[in-house]
């Protein structure tokens, strides 16, 4: 039996409550780039972060720019690569993210 929709809300909310002191420690060392792709990222942008348009909304630099910032996440293990995708390395973070955007 599936959870209704506001109790599976509100397992989210205690998550994202739960996680986000460590999601803003997480993130209080990362340059605007990194908090930029990691947004772009959130938004669902992964296949398209070097598209000039992404680019620009999400203020990322060049398209050189995007490999460096990439592998600096993957140091820090807050993104991680899957064949060709780039992905948040935890779901609950992307909440956060998109959360704190709006």
């Amino acid at each position: 039996m599936p959870l209704p929709k506001e109790s599976l809300r509100s397992v989210i909310n205690d998550l994202i409550g739960q996680n986000s002191i460590l999601f803003k420690q997480q993130t209080e060392s990362l340059s605007a780039y990194q908090m930029n792709f990691l947004r772009a990222l959130a938004a669902g942008k992964s296949n398209d972060l070097t598209s000039a348009a992404t680019l620009k909304k999400y203020n990322l630099g060049t398209k050189s720019n995007i490999s460096r910032l990439h592998y600096s996440l993957i140091k820090k293990e807050l993104i991680e690569k899957e064949g060709r995708a780039t992905e948040l390395a935890d779901p609950v973070f992307r909440l956060w993210l998109l959360r704190e955007e709006s």
